[in-house]
């Protein structure tokens, strides 16, 4: 239970330095929404560290703070982080993108969509790490220029998330965590 809380912690202490990042994107250009849940399929749900908005696509986001060595391959299920197996956030970002496309009524290979993992941590990556892992998530997100959604497009999609998002409850963040166990 104890080993809970410290990933609990250390997962809070890296979303708080994304957050501060993202604060330093273009105002105008880019918004954020920061832990989103929601339901899909048969009521499961699925939580998001950050979902990124803006005209040039849109970015989701999911930090690990993490130390150590991490080892893994884009095709991996499984990567290595100290020795120690752990899903790969690669794969985790991709299914979150396949979701959102669904929920918001894109197809799954739309290409204005981009999971991006955000390493905080002080881990050393080693083997071939997808190109979607990066540190400088800044780079990552504003580093395209073409125009992908028009701002009627952006309006909606943000009144979309809005309306379909779980309230962060305690119980509901409990539930997804037990689901998420059991899928692994």
């Amino acid at each position: 239970m104890l080993n809970f809380f410290v990933k609990a912690i250390k997962g809070y202490r890296g979303e708080k330095i994304t957050k501060e990042i993202l604060k330093n994107l273009n105002k105008d250009d880019f918004s954020f929404f920061h832990d989103v849940m929601f339901f899909y399929g048969d009521m499961k749900t699925v939580q998001m560290d950050f979902l990124i908005i803006s005209r040039f696509g849109i970015y989701i986001v999911e930090t690990k703070n993490w130390n150590g060595i991490l080892k893994g391959d884009c095709q991996s299920k499984y990567w290595q982080l100290n020795k120690k197996r752990v899903y790969s956030p690669s794969m985790q970002v991709y299914a979150h993108k396949q979701i959102l496309t669904r929920l918001l009524s894109y197809t799954k290979d739309d290409k204005r969509f981009f999971p991006i993992v955000h390493i905080v941590g002080s881990c050393s990556l080693e083997g071939k790490i997808c190109n979607n892992v990066t540190r400088n998530l800044l780079d990552k997100i504003t580093l395209r220029e073409e125009i992908k959604f028009s701002r009627a497009e952006i309006k909606e999609i943000k009144e979309e998330i809005e309306h379909r998002r779980l309230k962060n409850t305690i119980s509901a963040k409990i539930k997804h965590i037990w689901q998420v166990k059991k899928m692994r």
